[in-house]
């Protein structure tokens, strides 16, 4: 339900109540969703069954090395930077694509952060998508439906700690690897939208 490849997914649905999207034709509303879901989901899913059959992989999860989370965060932006050059030529709003554009920021980030100390991968997605719709909310021109959806924030809030103190109880991450996470996603879901949009 959480896992990072559905991330970007559940942002742009987020849009569709947070923005102008809301009001769109539902054609295209259709349209943007099967392709989000196509190049954020199926896609990796597709690309690392045949990385792990051509690899002989006989572990399909991530362990301790850190070496193991950098392929499947590279092969994920590479779907994501796709999908966001594929919304670009379709016209889509700028804030749609650069969302893309920062989950791939996020993704890139942790890979290189995965090379020289562990992070959580979940807790980076979880929060760029809160980095991503607190500045979809707080822009200007884009939050016409917004003044309604501020326990959208406190909601999202709490399933960062909710992912943040499962990560921990569960021992799959120290404190230090999740407030990286949660550092990279935040900054790679808020930066990226605020200076180029």
């Amino acid at each position: 339900m959480l896992h990072p490849l559905l991330m970007p997914s559940y942002c742009i649905l987020l849009y569709f109540t947070i923005s102008f999207m809301k009001v769109q034709p539902k054609t295209m509303l259709v349209t943007l969703a099967l392709q989000t879901i196509n190049f954020t989901a199926v896609l990796p899913c597709i690309v690392m069954t045949v990385f792990i059959i051509a690899t002989r992989s006989t572990q399909i999860a991530l362990n301790d090395t850190l070496g193991k989370r950098v392929v499947p965060c590279f092969v994920f932006a590479a779907a994501l930077m796709w999908c966001a050059v594929m919304m670009w030529i379709s016209h889509m709003a700028e804030f749609i694509y650069g969302t893309f554009f920062s989950f791939a920021c996020a993704m890139i980030v942790t890979a290189l952060v995965n090379l020289w100390h562990r992070s959580s991968v979940h807790m980076a997605a979880v929060a760029c998508l809160l980095g991503c719709v607190f500045h979809v909310w707080s822009e200007s021109p884009i939050n016409v439906f917004a003044p309604r959806f501020v326990g959208l924030h406190a909601f999202l809030i709490v399933i960062c700690g909710l992912v943040a103190s499962l990560s921990m109880l569960h021992r799959q991450h120290s404190g230090l690897e999740v407030f990286t996470g949660a550092a990279v996603g935040f900054l790679s879901g808020y930066l990226p939208l605020f200076i180029f949009y």
